[in-house]
């Protein structure tokens, strides 16, 4: 009876070890490939791969309606930007791609760069889940370093 004991706690070892060493096994695979696809991320096109939209013309330009994060009405108000010039980015702005964000899993960002019509340069951070919605991230002035006491 204890031989059968014996037996059956080495078994149940072996294949707690076993399970271990292919869970390790696969995170570091997904790992690995993960900084394959990052280090390729500007290979050949200077553009990203991932969860980007296939063609930079494919995100919306012209929404119905934007949405506004807490954090971006904040920036927003302290670098003294208004909606019309969020919009004026949004049709305009060229994309940084550096800056940029596929976001696995999630909605990817796009980092649009522009000169507004009062002459600032700024950064605007857009999500595009889907077709339709467009959502403000964050605002950065690229010529002023404004104090704010955003969150």
């Amino acid at each position: 009876m204890k031989n059968k004991s014996l037996i059956n706690l080495i078994i149940l070892l072996f294949l707690i070890i076993a399970v271990v060493v292919v869970m390790r096994n696969q995170k570091s695979n997904s790992t690995d490939a993960f900084r394959k696809n990052q280090s390729s991320h500007f290979v050949n096109t200077g553009k990203p791969k991932g969860y980007f939209f296939s063609d930079p013309k494919d995100i919306n330009r012209h929404p119905k309606g934007i949405q506004y994060s807490k954090h971006a009405k904040c920036r927003m108000e302290c670098r003294h930007l208004d909606e019309s010039e969020v919009n004026e980015i949004l049709q305009t702005g060229e994309i940084n791609y550096k800056k940029s964000n596929d976001r696995p899993q999630k909605c990817p960002t796009y980092a649009l760069e522009g000169k507004t019509h009062d002459g600032q340069q700024t950064r605007m951070v857009f999500s595009f889940c889907g077709a339709e919605e467009v959502t403000l991230v964050t605002v950065i002035d690229l010529d002023t370093d404004w104090k704010c006491n955003c969150f």
